[in-house]
């Protein structure tokens, strides 16, 4: 019958504030690596592995999403972000349906917002909040190229975003 594969990437240890540099391509380039398999259905993904907060925008390019600015240099890398194209991603993946496993108590985080992941995580650094403002506006321009009616989905915001993504 049909198989699932299983994804579990483990990054650096969860630090404090938001890692403005890091990506989430490692996991986007194992489930690539699963989702060429002959047969594969299902790929279940844990989320909790890598500290990041590019709402997966890594993770996407790893599957072959283009934009115009580089989706995998973590959330500072696609300030301005204005064009983005996951159809190389969607027929990646195909019919493959992916499952994405969080901590339950990130399960309803939003990604975007008051109490999104970045006032969360900016609050709890003492972040400034023009730097809190600006990375909130390039992950909401990023996630509504690439789902508008996801973006204010809940749990969207669980592990750096990655919730959006999957």
């Amino acid at each position: 019958g049909p198989e699932t594969g299983l994804v579990h990437v483990l990054g650096s240890s969860r630090g404090v504030g938001i890692p403005y540099e890091k990506s989430s391509r490692p996991i986007g380039e194992a489930i690539a690596a699963l989702a060429g398999n002959e047969g594969i259905a299902r790929i279940v993904v844990d989320l909790a592995g890598l500290w990041v907060h590019d709402a997966g925008a890594g993770m996407l390019a790893a599957l072959g999403a283009v934009g115009d600015q580089p989706l995998d240099q973590g959330v500072d890398g696609f300030g301005g972000l204005s064009a983005l194209d996951l159809a190389p991603a969607r027929a990646l993946l195909g019919e493959i349906q992916l499952i994405g496993v969080v901590p339950s108590a990130q399960r309803d985080v939003p990604l975007v917002g008051l109490r999104g992941i970045t006032a969360r995580a900016g609050r709890e650094a003492n972040v400034e909040p023009d730097r809190m403002l600006r990375t909130d506006a390039a992950l909401e321009t990023f996630a509504r190229l690439a789902s508008p009616s996801h973006v204010a989905a809940s749990g969207a915001g669980a592990c750096g975003g990655l919730g959006f993504a999957v």
